[in-house]
């Protein structure tokens, strides 16, 4: 509990208490904005219905164990919320999620007769299927490694996503179009054809997992907040007011489902820092924060008051977001080191993040060398993104892997020769290099290794690190929410990322994880420089890239 409220603290918690309005907290990282609203609950009157809405189920767990004396508070994520209310409408849906609903959608509709390359079943879906392959290997050079499943794939997943989080589903082409542009999906929009299969594709596999949904109660997790938005359907309970914690990261389709659960005179009262708004990739959208001001024109307020970091780290969290301070007295140091001296000063509970992966494994092999405990966050996620660049019939072909660092210097050439022109595939192009760094780092160092599934294995069991005093290894993306004593920033030179032809809003996040990353630290943070091997991305900062900007995002369609 809050002893003594700053200034800022006790103006919101005179609203709380006495207005009758919307309310919102634009709230700088490290000022206590989940504290704050959870003080604030002692001043709503108990007849009213509370509802706190959590970015996610670990910060649910921790706000309901916070808030258990409240007996007219409910505490519930957006994800849990929608699932709701698809109990609500069907008892069907009291089923666990299905992990691989559209994995198994769409491999239903392309079963092939036995010893046959037709179709078991013709379908709009295996036609527009048939024309999506015919179109890439038209296009496809003799040299070019064969990744048409893997890209195929890839894209419909992505798309099937984005489509429902971003509530474009329906929308007609020209969202569609806006969406593989704004996302980088791996779809040339100006090939006509390939974009109208895509489109006819994506659209109809949906509409099988809407039918599958209200017929059997199959869902996924997208489809928790997808279907009740799509649906029209309505919350059985709603709340006199609606508290919303890290508003900046929600998705369309995470507001349409938080806003069905206000009553029509309720209060809404939303937190968040728009400088922390990192995941426009995964469907959040990028002006979460400007959308809830323009729907419900709150009262505005502010915590700009950093608790967490020293006042010297505070100072080059200023040139990002000019209005963060701290009234913090202990003595904090920022200091400026080579990649080379990060072995020899981290020490266990320390923090090392990277805007790029690879570099987190070139410190890894470092630590290991120096006999230091040490664990990558977000594992699988590397994994996953390692094993999408390789053919699947290359993982156990040793003449494949004794020529290793060939290949992947020529998917990387087919991917700049691919993309090179197109400013929408800059980050898709960064991601590829970053994942090829991590290859081959891990190819020169392995021994004894025949074939890249055993590579794999390899790299499974580097990142298997123990928690307990660990050093801990993680992406900025991955380190949000968390926070150290000490924190080292490998690259820090090189933030934020500014490559020619981003898009605004890629900008705009690349100065959001340079902010993310330095407010990590509470007393010593680390500038580092990069390893001297990095060859700075030179293939792609190269490129001849027009520029480009974002007039009509996806995510700025009505809600």
């Amino acid at each position: 509990m809050i002893k003594t409220p700053t200034k800022q603290q006790q103006i919101i918690f005179d609203f709380i208490e006495k207005g009758n309005s919307h309310g919102m907290i634009d709230a700088v990282a490290g000022s206590g904005k989940t504290s704050t609203l959870i003080n604030g609950l002692k001043l709503i009157d108990t007849n009213n219905k509370v509802l706190f809405c959590a970015f996610n189920k670990k910060i649910q767990e921790e706000i309901s164990s916070k808030t258990k004396e409240y007996g007219n508070v409910v505490v519930r994520t957006s994800y849990a919320l929608g699932l709701n209310i698809l109990k609500y409408y069907s008892a069907k849906f009291n089923q666990k999620p299905s992990e691989s609903k559209y994995y198994t959608l769409i491999n239903e509709t392309l079963k092939r007769k036995k010893d046959s390359w037709e179709f078991e079943v013709e379908s709009s879906l295996t036609i527009n299927f048939e024309r999506i392959r015919n179109i890439y290997y038209s296009l496809k050079e003799e040299n070019e490694p064969d990744v048409f499943y893997k890209t195929f794939f890839s894209n419909f997943y992505s798309l099937v996503d984005l489509s429902r989080y971003t509530l474009s589903y329906g929308r007609g082409l020209q969202a569609f179009k806006e969406l593989i542009f704004k996302y980088g999906i791996d779809v040339d929009s100006q090939n006509i054809d390939l974009l109208d299969a895509y489109y006819n594709l994506i659209q109809d596999i949906i509409k099988v997992g809407i039918n599958s949904a209200v017929e059997s109660g199959v869902y996924d997790f997208a489809d928790m907040i997808f279907l009740p938005c799509y649906l029209k359907l309505k919350a059985r309970s709603q709340y006199d007011i609606v508290l919303v914690d890290e508003c900046q990261d929600l998705s369309n389709a995470q507001f349409k489902i938080i806003r069905k659960y206000l009553k029509e005179k309720g209060r809404f009262f939303a937190v968040g820092d728009p400088f922390q708004s990192i995941y426009g990739f995964a469907g959040a959208s990028p002006k979460s924060f400007h959308n809830i001001k323009s729907v419900f024109r709150p009262q505005m307020f502010e915590l700009t008051n950093c608790f967490r970091c020293a006042p010297e780290i505070i100072e080059l969290a200023k040139d990002i977001r000019p209005d963060i301070q701290t009234k913090n007295e202990f003595k904090g140091k920022v200091q400026h080191i080579n990649f080379d001296q990060i072995g020899d000063n981290a020490r266990s509970g320390d923090y090392i993040i990277s805007r790029y992966n690879a570099y987190l494994f070139d410190i890894l092999f470092k630590l290991l060398e120096l006999n230091k405990k040490c664990k990558i966050l977000g594992k699988s996620r590397i994994l996953k993104e390692l094993k999408l660049i390789i053919p699947d019939n290359k993982l156990d072909n040793r003449n494949y892997y004794e020529n290793l660092l060939y290949e992947l210097e020529k998917i990387l050439e087919a991917a700049i020769k691919k993309f090179g022109k197109n400013p929408t595939y800059l980050n898709k192009l960064e991601n590829l290099r970053d994942s090829i760094s991590i290859i081959s780092s891990c190819y020169i160092r392995s021994e004894n290794l025949n074939t890249l599934r055993e590579l794999f294995h390899y790299i499974d069991g580097l990142m298997n690190g123990d928690d307990c005093d660990s050093i801990i290894l993680s992406s900025i993306h991955k380190s949000k929410g968390l926070e150290s004593d000490r924190v080292f920033i490998i690259g820090y030179p090189d933030l934020p990322v500014k490559l020619e032809g981003m898009l605004d809003w890629q900008l705009y996040q690349e100065e959001c994880l340079k902010y993310v990353a330095i407010t990590r630290a509470k007393k010593e943070l680390f500038c580092c420089s990069k390893p001297s091997n990095d060859t700075d991305k030179q293939d792609i900062n190269s490129l001849d890239v027009g520029k480009c900007s974002l007039d009509d995002e996806i995510d700025n369609l009505p809600i």
